[in-house]
C-alpha cells in the first residue's frame, strides 16, 4: 500500500516533447538553449515549462529538477549532470 503522505509523480501525463523539455531543463539547459536545440521559440519553451509545472504540481524549477531526478528522467551520469556525484 502506498504511503498516504507521498503522492505518485505521474510523468505519463507528459507528452514526449514535454518530457524532452523537462529533461533538458533538469540537465541545466537554459530556455534559449532548449529552444535552439528543439527548433522552437523561447516563448514556446517558457509556456511548456509552465504547463509541465501545472501537470506535475511543481511550484518551482528546482522542484521540477527534483522530480526529474526522482523519477529517473535524468541520471547523475547524464552529460550535463556529470558533476553531481
Amino acid at each position: 500500500m502506498p504511503d498516504a503522505g507521498r503522492r505518485a509523480i505521474p510523468l505519463d501525463e507528459l507528452g514526449p516533447r514535454e518530457a524532452d523539455i523537462l529533461r533538458l531543463m533538469a540537465l541545466g539547459a537554459t530556455v534559449a538553449s532548449i529552444a535552439e536545440t528543439l527548433c522552437l521559440s523561447r516563448k514556446t519553451i517558457q509556456n511548456t515549462l509552465s504547463l509541465i509545472k501545472a501537470k506535475l504540481r511543481a511550484e518551482t524549477d528546482a522542484h521540477l529538477v527534483w522530480i526529474a531526478a526522482r523519477t529517473g528522467l535524468v541520471q547523475p551520469e547524464d552529460e550535463a549532470g556529470a558533476g553531481w556525484a
